[in-house]
């Protein structure tokens, strides 16, 4: 079939593009450009999975050699296809992709899947052909699938386009929905997941390549997926999140409508390329901003490639994640004693059980083996087949308890008879249940592993990685329940002006004293006599900073002097302190000299706070002073958390113990500490023109004497 060839007039569609993906993945007609006669070729692979998997819509064939291929006409050309079609798959080297992307735009085609690589991967001059191809499929409101990609499978339509041959695909059983969906920035993770879900008797809806994402991208997809039906959890696997804004905004759909979104994102170590005019800045980088917006939009991030199977599976067995403290139940006391430090190290504590649950289990076992948790059933199981279950039950029932995590050995025929009844228990708790088995690598009985996955239980083969995945599903479940700080706008003059770029530490305190934030007495001196007359009105001691915007860190070229105990000493301080600035940086235009009086003891902390131009603001609150870039003791946190949720942040640092009372000393102000980090996140909600900010240190006074910012640097875009 050929027609006229015409230009379609569309714009480019801002935002989320379902529509495009709607094409994409449920076609009713494809077109398959770059098609040989050669046997094995990549368009007679693509042609071969339509067939396999009987595509109901129109299948059209271009190739610069036309003739026939399985029955089915060959055209010349692009500009010889019928107006509109919803999918063109492109099996072209690189060089012809930009061709084939003019021609699909000439015909009105709505998605173009692309598989060939030599783009963005492959050197600044291909880059910039991807950075055309994005540019030029954006104008036209064309959805371009990769890049670089291997295409992608609608399980539920069972459309399956790729370039390597694969069995045909099996739609999800009606009971079996909703289920997952992948989506990937990896050919080979999409492929992983999809085998791994398979293993666990886990159908999967969707799985996309989606490559570079010249065009559409995870965002797309989300929005998508958060409309279907079919799809309870997607898990994404992604390199660099091209589009900040969109996936958050996408994320929110997904969450709206009850979908969990399991995140792996590889470029950890990004952090380490961030240099920053303060600590806040360099200990804030692109993955960390990342993970934390993400996980505030509902996105549990995950560390392992395991976690991402693991937590995607059990989000879709137990759409609900747990935010009570897990249990542990086993037949060994050694195992107990590693569950204890597993969760520890990994900020779960375990409940202990009710009087119910002990009155019930303690019968049930040894007098030497009281019931606790982590429970230990010791060899009682081997007498007493029952007891797993019945046990399992006991633990599900309690009301402390949000999951169960369960290590026992699966040996033998005595192990099915269990087995049954323990899944009986599953299906009816609610609570999710993991099950691994001891022995790690052994091969299970048969009828076993057959029984476990008829039943869909969760079953892993390492009892570690099973605590790792109860920790994250819980660490999610609370993290979606966190409250939000309502924050009601500042008024335009509530706050002094601030010039573009750096403000000095005099200006910075005076905005975060606008907002209640305490600092020690004192003010700025324009010269030695104005320094002296401060000095005597707030008292000696005090300590003189120079003042000046390009002096950041003005410790660096001394401009600090410290314990000045009398007039004397200041008037000779502050002559000192001039001429250091002079020496280490000539012409320099101070401010001032701010005068201040000597803070009294109390524990060092760092507050701040980066605005990322393409995520967005995150805080950072941690240990402080010097010690802040040697330990990177810090919590990153989103900015609209409330104090009483920021203080259980706090708690969670490895040098927590320092915010109780710690050898004789006194227990810091923790309270003031969270209101002066939720001060600083309403600043940065309220006032779009501050990039940074950086306290430190802030001072923890003892408990009910608050806490004061002793140094401050306030940073705003550039005009």
């Amino acid at each position: 079939m050929t027609s006229t060839p015409t230009t379609a007039v569309r714009t480019a569609k801002p935002g989320l593009r379902k529509d495009l993906v709607e094409r994409l993945l449920r076609p009713k007609s494809i077109a398959i450009v770059g098609v040989s006669t050669r046997p094995g070729s990549p368009g007679q692979t693509v042609v071969g999975l339509l067939d396999q998997n009987e595509f109901p819509g129109e299948v059209y064939l271009v190739g610069r050699s036309g003739g026939e291929v399985g029955g089915r006409v060959v055209i010349e050309d692009v500009d010889s296809l019928p107006a509109g079609v919803d999918l063109a798959v492109l099996t072209l080297p690189a060089v012809g992709v930009q061709d084939a992307i003019e021609g699909c735009i000439r015909r009105g085609v709505g998605a173009a899947v692309v598989f060939a690589s030599g783009f963005a991967e492959a050197g600044e001059e291909a880059r910039q052909a991807q950075v055309a191809l994005t540019r030029r499929a954006e104008e036209a409101g064309l959805g371009v699938v990769g890049p670089n990609c291997l295409g992608f499978t609608n399980y539920i339509d069972r459309i399956d386009v790729g370039f390597v041959p694969v069995p045909p695909a099996k739609a999800p059983a009606a009971d079996r929905l909703p289920t997952v969906a992948i989506i990937a920035q990896s050919g080979a993770l999409m492929g992983h997941a999809t085998w791994a879900f398979e293993a666990r008797n886990l159908p999967v809806a969707y799985r996309i390549s989606s490559g570079n994402e010249a065009g559409l991208g995870l965002s797309d997809y989300i929005a998508f997926m958060a409309d279907d039906p079919s799809v309870s959890v997607i898990a994404l696997y992604a390199e660099h999140i091209r589009r900040p804004a969109e996936f958050l905004e996408a994320a929110a759909l997904a969450r709206a409508a009850n979908k969990k979104l399991v995140l792996y994102h590889t470029g950890r170590g990004a952090m380490a390329q961030q240099a920053a005019a303060s600590h806040t800045g360099a200990m804030a980088g692109d993955y960390a901003t990342m993970a934390v917006l993400a996980g505030r939009a509902g996105v549990l991030v995950v560390d392992t490639l395991e976690e991402w199977i693991d937590c995607s599976e059990i989000l879709v067995r137990y759409p609900e994640a747990p935010t009570l403290a897990p249990a542990v139940m086993t037949t060994s006391g050694a195992f107990c004693a590693i569950a204890h430090d597993t969760f520890e190290g990994l900020g779960i504590d375990l409940p202990p059980l009710s009087a119910e649950s002990t009155a019930l289990l303690t019968p049930r076992l040894p007098e030497f083996t009281p019931p606790k948790n982590p429970l230990d059933l010791t060899t009682q199981v081997v007498s007493d087949i029952p007891l797993t279950a019945d046990a399992l039950r006991v633990l599900t029932a309690d009301p402390a308890i949000g999951s169960v995590a369960v290590a026992v050995p699966a040996i033998g025929p005595d192990a099915v008879k269990w087995l049954g009844p323990f899944a009986d228990v599953v299906e009816g708790s609610g609570k999710p249940v993991l099950l691994s088995t001891l022995g790690e690598g052994m091969s299970l009985p048969k009828d076993f592993e057959a029984l476990a996955r008829d039943r869909r239980i969760v079953l892993s083969r390492s009892p570690e990685r099973a605590l790792r995945t109860v920790a994250a599903i819980t660490r999610y479940g609370r993290a979606l329940k966190r409250a939000r700080a309502d924050f009601v706008p500042l008024p335009d003059d509530a706050l002094p002006p601030m010039r573009p770029g750096p403000q000095p530490e005099w200006v910075g305190k005076e905005i975060l004293q606008a907002l209640g934030v305490a600092r020690p007495a004192g003010d700025l001196a324009r010269d030695e006599d104005e320094a002296a007359v401060i000095a005597g009105r707030i008292g000696y001691p005090v300590v003189i900073k120079v003042q000046a915007a390009e002096l950041a860190h003005k410790t660096e070229i001394g401009g600090v002097i410290l314990n000045l105990k009398d007039e004397d000493a200041l008037r000779a301080a502050y002559r000192e302190l001039l001429a250091r600035v002079e020496k280490a940086k000539p012409g320099t235009h101070l401010d001032g000299v701010l005068v201040e009086v000597m803070a009294p003891k109390g524990l060092e902390l760092v507050v701040g706070a980066k605005r990322d131009p393409q995520w967005g603001s995150v805080l950072l609150v941690g240990l402080g002073g010097v010690m802040v870039e040697a330990l990177k003791d810090v919590r990153l946190l989103p900015v609209d958390l409330p104090p009483a949720e920021i203080e259980a942040e706090l708690r969670q640092l490895k040098s927590a113990k320092l915010l109780e009372s710690f050898r004789g000393a006194p227990a810091p102000d923790v309270a003031a500490v969270a209101q002066v980090v939720a001060a600083v996140g309403r600043l940065m909600a309220d006032r779009p023109e501050i990039v940074e900010i950086d306290i430190n240190p802030l001072l923890a006074l003892p408990v009910g004497q608050g806490a004061l910012a002793l140094d401050a640097l306030i940073v705003t875009a550039p005009k």
